[in-house]
């Protein structure tokens, strides 16, 4: 069981036993029986990803390849039936509350364009209202400047892959637009939609935001997480790749951008960049053999949550697989290497070793060719997993906005 709500006597459950898309179980504390209690919201193609219950009804959450939206009140009185379509949000990201000693439902919308808003349903009416209440302040002082397209594009295996493409109102895309590809894939953390006002200098300057929704991640439900985990791995960076070529197909100029904000996976993308000019990387591991083991277990806080999801030397298979997730051992191209020296859970050397490694395979060619390649290694004294300042993520997204134009030769970045 992954939620519950309670209407009176009534216990709804949100489960995924034998539903990996999930389903909603309804049990009557009066005479409680899990084993026969009824399904109330069966499985669908859509995934289930929260419940409320308010006074009047169940209001449940879905997600498919990331975008959310609200489905039409699961009622316990027929007077609670009310029209719903004001309420249904697409390529949005939702935060639901209710109370059930009151009727109606609160939730929050975002999405890739604008902040979100608070808003309420209100059944009497069957219509919902602004709190003109926005879960940012800044949410009525940025314009609505970008614009957001959800595509798929397949992968190695024919599975189709959700892509999210964020870019300026009007951008031309002849080819040179600068993109980044944006991914994580593990853990079954699911990408939703945000907006960060930050990219809008990217927006600005011609460039666009691409997130690959790729296996590992809970975006399709328990089957797309399990499906880039452990052995199946490489399928998330070969869904990464996958998107990468949809994007070159479609006249867009790749980097990728394998961000993790303070969580390790998302370094595995790093191979989606075997033909895009550059790479960016936190490399808070340099490699995965090490964890976890003794030596590793004074500094790395993650060993057996890791142990589970990446996998052990100490089988054929998982050495393999380990390997084959290795960011010091597949290096190859240009990368920016970022990331915090006082790391509260990985070692520090971890960002050097890679760095140096990236360096020593450049030493090759003139000085301009060896400075193009090099790592441009930017590591803060200060900054932690999950301690840095405000300041200086932004000073971190700064110098990667600015690699970025300088590789993709953008006038007044390029030494």
């Amino acid at each position: 069981m992954t939620d519950a709500a309670l209407i009176g006597s009534t216990l709804y459950l949100l489960t995924h036993r034998n539903a990996p898309h999930f389903k909603v179980l309804r049990v009557d504390l009066a005479n409680p029986d899990l084993a026969s209690a009824p399904v109330v919201v069966p499985e669908s193609a859509a995934v289930i990803t929260g419940i409320a219950a308010g006074k009047d009804a169940l209001y449940v959450r879905r997600m498919s390849a990331g975008v959310s939206d609200l489905l039409p009140p699961r009622a316990r009185v027929a007077r609670a039936r009310h029209a719903w379509s004001s309420c249904r949000s697409r390529a949005t990201s939702i935060a639901l509350a209710a109370d059930p000693r009151q009727p109606g439902v609160v939730f929050d919308t975002g999405t890739w364009t604008r902040f979100g808003g608070y808003y309420a349903y209100d059944p009497a009416a069957g219509e919902r209202r602004s709190t003109r209440s926005c879960s940012r302040r800044a949410a009525t002082t940025i314009p609505a400047t970008s614009v957001s397209t959800e595509v798929k594009a397949k992968s190695h295996d024919g599975t189709l892959v959700p892509l999210s493409i964020v870019h300026r109102k009007g951008l031309k895309l002849d080819g040179t637009a600068p993109t980044i590809l944006y991914g994580y894939g593990a853990y079954g953390i699911s990408q939703t939609p945000f907006f960060r006002p930050q990219y809008l200098a990217w927006f600005e300057r011609g460039g666009v935001l691409a997130v690959a929704h790729v296996r590992g991640g809970g975006e399709n439900g328990e089957e797309w997480y399990k499906g880039g985990y452990q052995q199946t791995k490489p399928n998330t960076w070969r869904d990464a790749i996958a998107c990468a070529e949809w994007l070159i197909a479609n006249r867009l100029h790749v980097a990728a951008r394998a961000r993790d904000r303070g969580r390790q996976p998302g370094r595995h993308l790093r191979r989606a960049a075997r033909s895009p000019s550059a790479r960016i990387s936190s490399a808070r591991r340099s490699t995965r053999f090490r964890y976890p083991t003794p030596y590793a277990s004074s500094f790395e806080s993650n060993g057996e949550l890791d142990k589970t999801e990446m996998g052990t030397t100490e089988t054929e298979a998982g050495f393999r697989a380990l390997y084959a997730m290795s960011p010091y051992h597949h290096i190859a191209g240009r990368r920016e290497i970022s990331g915090g020296a006082r790391h509260d859970r990985h070692q520090r050397s971890a960002r050097r070793r890679v760095a140096g490694r990236e360096d020593g395979g450049s030493a090759a060619g003139g000085q301009h060719e060896r400075q193009a390649r090099a790592a441009c290694a930017s590591i803060s004294t200060r900054a932690t997993a999950y301690g840095s300042t405000k300041k200086q993520r932004n000073e971190e997204l700064a110098d990667t906005l600015a690699f970025l134009l300088w590789q993709f030769g953008v006038k007044g970045y390029v030494p």
